[in-house]
């Protein structure tokens, strides 16, 4: 019983919601006799009696309505194990994520100043050959 005693939750409207839950057994004070004969566990509906069409539909229904909640509340779960999981991740390894974006920095401004030098060396080689006489140059040459 305890089981599918179930109060819907405030926030959504296709969470279960079992109103009322009474069992009485015969020989009891409060039992009474069920207006109609039960062979298996039967949701009572509070309608005499159904079509087999009515029936099955109401029945799919029910089902529907159980499946979409039990996936959802399976997506929720597994949403919030993989946020718990991208936290943990980040916990362990986001020292080594910090170093590895400074290493990253460290080898821009390594090839900056390194491109910059170049072009330095470049720009004093020309002034020195511009200083130069042709024979002068002639001899520096590769």
């Amino acid at each position: 019983m305890k089981k599918i005693d179930r109060k819907a939750e405030a926030e959504d409207f296709l969470s279960v919601n079992v109103s009322r839950i009474k069992c009485s057994f015969e020989g009891e004070e409060d039992y009474q006799p069920a207006w109609r004969e039960y062979k298996y566990f039967e949701v009572d509906y509070g309608v005499g009696r159904l079509s087999a069409f009515e029936e099955s539909t109401l029945e799919d229904h029910e089902f529907s309505k159980l499946y979409f909640i039990g996936f959802r509340d399976e997506l929720k779960t597994f949403s919030e194990n993989t946020d718990s999981n991208f936290k943990e991740t980040a916990e362990k390894y986001g020292g080594h994520i910090k170093r590895t974006e400074r290493v990253q920095e460290d080898r821009e401004e390594l090839l900056r100043c390194f491109s910059q030098a170049v072009s330095e060396g470049n720009r004093q080689a020309q002034k020195f050959m511009t200083g130069k006489t042709e024979k002068e140059r002639g001899k520096l040459q590769f």
